[in-house]
């Protein structure tokens, strides 16, 4: 196994040391010494393909881009959609003793759906709002995108197989429906989201938002829009 966890790391030092910590935190010390972190283990979906063919088709993706989208009239970007939802959750406090504290929050489910387009030149982020995920808004949000950016020749797409991503009326759309004729689609492959830079965008806005309780759903989703829109990220198809 290619990681190390407190009872393996307590059995090495027993037998290299004959030594034993009274704390589990002794030995979290020493794993963060050694320079490593705790990580959840990434799921993997079982339909994914083997390690060689995902590599294999993310390198033809890598050379087509080279090839045939590396000039200045082609805009290149990543792009996925994403779901943030609010429920605010109460929590332990701590307050003077004989007071009372109230707290108001807004118990109702809230959510937002959103696409973004991850530019592969400079790492800034296209973000849109969106009312569902289904093949008449992402067709729009591919409207909005060709308006955004008039100067570009060709605008192309790379992002995962979802079924709207793929349906006959989208390829249709993009057949007859005016600047449409501009974008370029691209799939990467089957079940490989981390494939995808904009997933790791998507991680990078939650995480920056997670530890915060906002009182409201706008808020928590001004929060989202605001970290992606004021950043430019690193994450690049192309090595």
């Amino acid at each position: 196994a290619g990681f190390w966890d407190v009872p393996r790391l307590s059995e090495w030092i027993w037998d290299r040391f004959d030594v034993v910590y009274e704390s589990d935190s002794s030995y979290h010390f020493l794993l963060r010494m050694a320079g490593l972190s705790f990580h959840r283990p990434e799921g993997v979906d079982r339909r994914r393909a083997d390690p060689a063919t995902v590599e294999a088709r993310m390198a033809e993706i890598r050379r087509e881009l080279d090839r045939d989208w590396s000039g200045d009239d082609a805009l290149v970007v990543a792009a996925d959609e994403v779901r943030i939802e609010h429920e605010a959750i109460m929590r332990r406090a701590r307050y003077a003793r004989n007071t009372k504290t109230r707290i108001t929050v807004d118990r109702e489910r809230k959510a937002q759906n959103h696409i973004g387009f991850c530019h592969q030149d400079d790492g800034s982020v296209d973000l849109m709002r969106l009312d569902w995920q289904d093949t008449g808004t992402i067709t729009q949000a591919l409207i909005d995108l060709t308006v955004k950016h008039p100067d570009k020749k060709k605008i192309v797409i790379v992002w995962d197989n979802a079924s709207w991503h793929r349906s006959a009326k989208l390829t249709n759309s993009l057949k007859t429906i005016k600047n449409l004729e501009r974008i370029h689609l691209i799939n990467l492959p089957a079940y490989s989201p981390d494939e995808n830079p904009i997933e790791h965008v998507w991680k990078e806005a939650k995480d920056s938002i997670s530890n915060h309780q906002r009182a409201t759903f706008p808020q928590t989703r001004q929060a989202f829009e605001t970290f992606i829109q004021a950043n430019k990220f690193p994450y690049r198809l192309t090595k």
